[in-house]
C-alpha cells in the first residue's frame, strides 16, 4: 500500500533494536578505567597518563632528612662522652690561650663574671682574679693544677682542693657553666689525667677554679 512520498515503511516490532549511545549511568565506563585504544603498528610514541585520563602517579614518599647534628653548643656537656686520648707534637704545634678565673672556697656566677668581663673590656692584662696560662690540647688537669699552684700561694698548699669548672657560651650567647673534675695538690687523684679537650673544652672557652 502506497503512503505517499517521505514516508518510511512500517518496521516489525520483532526487528527493532536499541540503540546505546551511552545514555545510561549503570553503562557508562569511568574515564579512568578505559582501555587505551589500540596503536599502528610501528607507533612508538609514549601515551601519558593525561592523555589516558589517568590520574596522575603517586609520588614516593619524601625521604626524611636526618635529625640535625647536634652541636656542642646545643647539647648538654655531659661527662659521659669521652673522647680519645689526644696526641700533639708541642714542638710543632702553637699554644693557645686559657683565662682561667679562681676564687677561693667558691665559684664565680656566669652572670656576675659576665658582667666584670664586659666591664674590663679594652683594658690590657688580665682582671685581679684571672690567670692567663698558654698550653696545648692535650693538657690535662693535673697539668693545669700544677701552673694554678705555681702562680696562687694559698693554692699551693698539700691536700688543698682545686675544683674546675668549664665556662662555655650557649647558642644564645648567654655564658654557661659545667664541671670539669677536681685535683687534690700534693695527692693522687683520679681527675689528675683527665684531658682538658677530652671533658669538652674548646678554644675559647673559659675555666673557673674554685680553691677549697
Amino acid at each position: 500500500r502506497d503512503r505517499g512520498p517521505g514516508r518510511p515503511l512500517p518496521v516489525p516490532e520483532d526487528r527493532l533494536r536499541p540503540v546505546y549511545d551511552g545514555s545510561r549511568r549503570e553503562d557508562r565506563v569511568p574515564v579512568g578505567d578505559r582501555p587505551p585504544p589500540p596503536r599502528p603498528p610501528g607507533d612508538r610514541r609514549v601515551a601519558t597518563r593525561a592523555g589516558l585520563g589517568l590520574p596522575p602517579p603517586a609520588l614516593p614518599p619524601r625521604p626524611r632528612s636526618p635529625p640535625p647534628t647536634e652541636s656542642r653548643r646545643h647539647r648538654s656537656r655531659s661527662r659521659s662522652r669521652r673522647q680519645p686520648t689526644l696526641v700533639v707534637d708541642r714542638t710543632a704545634l702553637c699554644p693557645f690561650l686559657i683565662r682561667l678565673f679562681h676564687r677561693r672556697k667558691d665559684f664565680h656566677e656566669p652572670d656576675e663574671l659576665e658582667l666584670k668581663m664586659l666591664e674590663a673590656r679594652g683594658i690590657p692584662g688580665p682582671l685581679e682574679d684571672e690567670l692567663r696560662i698558654y698550653t696545648w690540647p692535650d693538657a690535662c688537669l693535673g697539668e693545669i693544677a700544677s701552673l694554678v699552684s705555681e702562680a696562687l700561694p694559698h693554692a699551693d698548699v698539700d691536700g688543698v682542693r682545686l675544683v674546675f669548672r668549664l665556662l662555655y657560651r650557649s647558642s644564645s650567647g648567654k655564658l654557661m657553666a659545667s664541671s670539669l673534675g677536681e685535683v687534690r695538690v700534693g695527692k693522687p687523684s683520679p681527675d689528675d689525667g683527665r684531658g682538658i679537650v677530652e671533658a669538652g673544652f674548646e678554644v675559647g672557652d673559659f675555666i673557673d677554679c674554685g680553691v677549697f
